[in-house]
């Protein structure tokens, strides 16, 4: 959601967890928290690896968009982002995969692919408009499809996205009945 690659993370420590990590006896390299917080914290910081400078870049330049569009106006966008993509999928036909939560995502809507209708083919006519979606995770794998709207995306994005889905939906079923 910073609109940036995948490949960083954050990590805070309290000082009960550092204190573990001090007194840990399993032997550990990459995940070597101490060794992290000497290297930043010297007069010269530095990383204990190699730091993925081009996502550290990323990250700040997201959060500069960020707070020049002001917090609260991000968290509007991606509201009205998953309520267009909602109602989008409803006036396609289709339902949400789990439309029984009592909370929705903001960042990620989840639908559920008709009956007869596979995900991969749906997806792949998806992508074939240029637009790229995210395959159903563990049991919803074989029965959904995910659309992502979260970063640097607007309103008109889902639009155009949701127009993608029900071309690609009208084309699937329109081989599956040749």
């Amino acid at each position: 959601c910073l609109m940036a690659s995948p490949g960083l993370s954050f990590a805070v420590l309290s000082e009960r967890a550092w204190s573990a990590s001090a007194n840990a006896r399993l032997p550990r390299n990459y995940w070597d928290l101490l060794a992290v917080r000497n290297s930043v914290t010297k007069a010269k910081p530095e990383t204990p690896g190699t730091t993925p400078v081009h996502l550290v870049l990323q990250v700040a330049e997201s959060l500069r968009q960020m707070h020049e569009e002001g917090l609260s106006h991000v968290y509007q966008r991606h509201e009205a982002m998953a309520a267009c993509a909602r109602v989008g999928a409803a006036r396609l036909g289709l339902a949400l995969q789990c439309p029984h939560l009592p909370q929705l995502s903001a960042t990620l809507t989840a639908l559920a692919t008709p009956v007869g209708v596979a995900p991969k083919a749906l997806r792949d006519a998806i992508k074939s408009r240029g637009i790229l979606t995210a395959a159903g995770l563990g049991q919803y794998e074989s029965t959904g499809v995910r659309i992502g709207h979260m970063g640097d995306i607007r309103v008109a994005d889902v639009e155009r996205t949701m127009a993608a889905v029900g071309e690609a939906l009208n084309e699937v079923r329109s081989s599956m009945s040749e």
